[in-house]
């Protein structure tokens, strides 16, 4: 529960600042592209505090997370374009789409690549 809620923030600021950048103009993906980078930062904090409460150090954290927030940066890009270019022709719904799987894949990352016990 922790995930999603950490998560749905994020999400929130992503797809707040891709609605404003769409409506001052920017085509759709790269205002997702923005809108996804300023949810990575949101993201990591509250993951890093709320949902794992890691005990590590962020300098030892923060390059496996950028590793991990790269992936699904390109992923989020990839799947909406792909969505919205040649299936949905609607950004609202591309992007839920994505969204949806692209949580499957960070919550898989995060989980076994970031934030997880280490020696």
């Amino acid at each position: 529960m922790r995930f999603l809620t950490s998560g749905g923030l994020a999400t929130a600021v992503h797809w707040s600042l891709m609605w404003l950048l769409m409506q001052f103009g920017m085509n759709a993906t790269p205002a997702t592209a923005v809108g996804a980078g300023a949810g990575a930062v949101t993201n990591y904090l509250m993951q890093y505090y709320h949902t794992f409460k890691c005990q590590t150090a962020h300098t030892t954290v923060i390059p496996d997370y950028l590793k991990v927030v790269l992936v699904g940066w390109v992923a989020n890009i990839l799947l909406f374009y792909l969505l919205y270019s040649f299936l949905l022709n609607n950004a609202a719904w591309a992007q839920l789409l994505t969204t949806a799987l692209v949580t499957l894949l960070n919550f898989t990352l995060y989980h076994k690549v970031v934030f997880h016990e280490r020696e």
